[in-house]
Formats: structure tokens, C-alpha cells, sequence
């Protein structure tokens, strides 16, 4: 049960989250939001802060634990959400919560604009005449925005409530660009896995591919996994420049026919290695849902699939790898390709915006 305090013309409106009590904190099962259960806050932010003429608002989410924080000076530790919703985040990132009681800090995330409950328009948000809010330079200036007002709700002096950075992929990237936008607000960042320098004909993509390659070589569970992946992708890439789309189309099950084959190569080449490229980066040895459910060593388990003869097999393998990754629980009849792999709790996935239910 959500207890809020405070109108919406309030600058934030905190609520108290009712939750079961701690009593098994040394369960790794449990994340964060079971062991340190946060209040959750509403900020009213600017939608679009670049424009003196439109004073238009939308609420904005925040978690907050402060049973460590040493008031009022102590030290922050903010995360800047990322594409997704901030609960799993805050699930998810445990460094913070073994730093905080050393250091007497208060843990606070905050939710990127247009993802989980911080959607600017409802349901609309993402229709083309209302995603055009969505920017880097927007989502960093609600972050400032907020942590200002924050500070100074929170009563903190002039010189204490030390801030430090925290975030992860895009998010690590949010937080190393924050520090150069706005480097009076903070006094450090860690950006975890930020590929800051990750741009076309860097060379990068190459090298991030061949590490991709090496994890399911060195955890793959069986000789050669690595290679495998490279023909079955190479026979995948093959039956593309055939022609022979619709039976590709059928042997990847995709939600809709491959068409063209040059934009089917793309499609296809960003979908299968995003997909097995995510699952190597979050190749954990136990059971977990962040980002997607998977089991233990997911990456082990794709490379156990059974291998039917011929290339035709080898697609059929190679489908099976990634829906270890996109599909684990089996709720998804379809691959929809067109699609980015992003967190979408909205309907009913988890972590992945890969593929569609029946009736969608």
C-alpha cells in the first residue's frame, strides 16, 4: 500500500511504501528493494527545459533510502536512471547499499524520462509528435533539476550532501556527461560499462563483438561454442543473400515477414548479436531477472541447445540461443526483429522489447 503526503503542486510529493520486514537479509534472492525498502517520491518535472514559452509538466519518479544517511550534511549517492523502469535499477545495484553505511550516505534513483512510471504524455509518450522530449540533454537537465531542489528540500548546508554519480551502460554514460554539463552539482561519477567513445567506424563494435565471442568460448560449457555462433550466423547471413527470406522468416520465427534483403541483414544482424551480446553481459551464476528472466549461467544453457543437422539447423540452434535471452519463460509466440531490445514492463515483459504476445 502507497501512502502519498502532499498536493500535486507540491515540488515533491514523497510516499511511504508499506513492505514486508527484513528478516532475511543474508537471502541472495532478495534485492534491494525487499532489504532496503525505499520511499517513493514524485517530482514535477519541466518537460521541456530548452524553451521559456511552454511551462509544461509531468511527474517524475524517485526511491529513496536515507536509514543511513547522517543528517542533514552527508554524502548522496544518486543514480541517474537509464531505458527502464527505476525499480530494477535500484533492485539491481547493490554497491550503492554497501557503500552507504560506511560513508553515512543517503541513496537516492531517479527515473529517466519516458521510461517506467515517468511518461510525459501517459500512454502517448512514445507517438512521434510527443518523443521528440526525449534527449540526453533533456533527461541530464531534469537530473539537475531535481537534485537542486532535492538539496534543498532536504535541508542540506551550502557545502554538505556531497554528490557521487552512479550509473550503468547509458546510464554510466548520463553520469560522465553530467559531470562535464554540470560539474557544480557533484563531486564524482562512476560510470560502470559507459561506452562514452562507442560510434560508428570506431573499430569498437568489432572488439566489443570478439568479447562477446569470448565469453561463450571461455563459459560456453562446451569446445568450440564461439564458433558455432559464427556459423550459424554466417548461415543465417547466407540464406539472407539467397533471397530466401520467407524461410528464414519461418526457421526464426519472426512475428512478420522478412521483405528486402538488405534491410533483413541489418535488422537481423543487430537483433541476434544485441541479443546473445546481452545475454554475455549478464552471464550470472544464479537464477535472476534483471533486464530479462533467465536461469543460472545463461550463456551455458544457450550453448546446450540441441543442434539439428545441415545449416538449416544451425538457424534453428542459433534461434534457440537468443531465446534463452528473449524468450526464457515462453511468452512470447514470435520474434518481432523491427524491434529494440529495451526494457518494457508495460506490457508485461521483462526487459525486452523483442517480441509480441498473442493478440498484439
Amino acid at each position: 500500500m502507497i501512502f502519498c503526503l502532499g498536493g500535486l503542486a507540491a515540488i515533491l510529493l514523497w510516499c511511504s511504501v508499506e513492505v514486508i520486514a527484513l528478516s532475511h537479509i543474508s537471502d541472495p534472492s532478495k534485492g534491494a528493494m525487499t532489504l532496503f525498502p525505499p520511499r517513493v517520491g514524485w517530482f514535477n518535472a519541466t518537460l521541456d527545459h530548452f524553451r521559456f514559452d511552454d511551462e509544461r509538466q509531468f511527474l517524475q519518479k524517485c526511491l529513496v533510502y536515507d536509514k543511513f544517511w547522517h543528517q542533514p550534511s552527508g554524502p548522496i549517492l544518486l543514480y541517474l536512471g537509464n531505458e527502464g523502469q527505476v525499480e530494477d535499477f535500484y533492485n539491481n545495484t547493490g554497491f550503492m547499499f554497501e557503500m552507504a553505511p560506511e560513508l553515512g550516505a543517503l541513496v537516492l534513483f531517479v527515473e529517466h524520462r519516458y521510461y517506467g512510471s515517468s511518461l510525459p504524455f501517459g500512454n502517448e509518450s512514445l507517438s512521434p509528435s510527443n518523443v521528440v522530449f526525449l534527449t540526453v540533454e533533456q533527461a541530464m537537465a531534469d537530473f539537475a533539476v531535481f537534485l537542486d531542489h532535492f538539496r534543498q528540500q532536504s535541508g542540506c548546508p551550502s557545502t554538505g550532501c556531497d554528490t557521487v554519480l552512479f550509473g550503468g551502460s547509458y546510464g554510466g554514460m548520463l553520469a560522465a556527461w553530467f559531470r562535464i554539463k554540470y560539474p557544480h552539482l557533484s563531486v564524482g561519477a562512476l560510470a560502470s560499462s559507459a561506452p562514452v567513445d562507442f560510434y560508428p567506424n570506431s573499430g569498437r563494435q568489432q572488439a566489443f563483438w570478439n568479447a562477446t565471442l569470448h565469453t561463450y568460448r571461455k563459459y560456453g560449457g562446451i569446445p568450440d561454442c564461439d564458433k558455432r555462433i559464427e556459423k550459424a550466423y554466417a548461415a543465417m547471413v547466407s540464406r539472407v543473400d539467397s533471397g530466401d527470406l520467407a524461410g528464414l522468416s519461418s526457421l526464426l520465427r519472426t512475428c512478420t515477414p522478412l521483405r528486402e534483403s538488405k534491410s533483413a541483414r541489418g535488422k537481423l544482424a543487430q537483433y541476434v548479436r544485441g541479443a546473445l551480446s546481452s545475454m554475455a553481459m549478464v552471464d550470472y551464476p544464479i537464477a535472476a531477472d534483471f533486464v530479462t528472466p533467465m536461469p543460472a549461467n545463461p550463456v551455458a544453457v544457450a550453448c546446450a541447445q540441441a543442434v539439428p543437422p545441415g545449416d538449416d539447423g544451425l538457424i534453428v540452434w542459433l534461434n534457440s540461443a537468443i531465446n534463452i535471452y528473449l524468450n526464457y519463460t515462453g511468452q512470447l509466440p514470435c520474434h518481432y526483429v523491427e524491434s529494440e531490445l529495451i526494457g518494457h514492463r508495460s506490457v508485461g515483459l521483462k526487459g525486452l522489447l523483442g517480441g509480441r504476445r498473442d493478440g498484439d
